[in-house]
């Protein structure tokens, strides 16, 4: 096996920068994302994780990187519907909005990232 090129993430060479950030991520998605949201909350968690994007944008093409920024993405989408659906349903609870909307929110959302934002498709019932 080749070994792997050395790790660089924002003129750093520590693995340890890159666990740090998933140990960061973990914790907005918790804090943000989790069961209990708010708009602000959701909002603020989409903004930090841009952040850590910006500094895995610096890093060479290292698995590590790779996998960290697949987080990343991932866990912008599950804030940015979340931010989307404006209503609690099942185990996850918008402060701000706390009753279940079925009129509006009982169907599927699907979205597709869109350069660098997401876009929401049209609503399956």
């Amino acid at each position: 096996a080749r070994p792997l090129p050395p790790l660089r993430l924002a003129g750093c060479s520590d693995l340890e920068t890159v666990n740090s950030l998933r140990r960061r991520i973990a914790c907005i998605m918790w804090e943000g994302v989790g069961i209990l949201r708010s708009g602000d909350g959701l909002a603020r968690a989409r903004g930090e994780m841009a952040g850590i994007q910006d500094q895995l944008r610096d890093g060479h093409f290292h698995r590590r990187i790779l996998e960290t920024s697949n987080m990343v993405n991932l866990g912008d989408a599950i804030a940015a519907c979340a931010e989307y659906r404006t209503e609690s349903r099942g185990g996850h609870y918008r402060t701000d909005y706390p009753e279940t909307d079925d009129a509006r929110w009982k169907r599927h959302t699907r979205l597709v990232k869109d350069g660098e934002s997401f876009r929401f498709l049209e609503d399956l019932p």
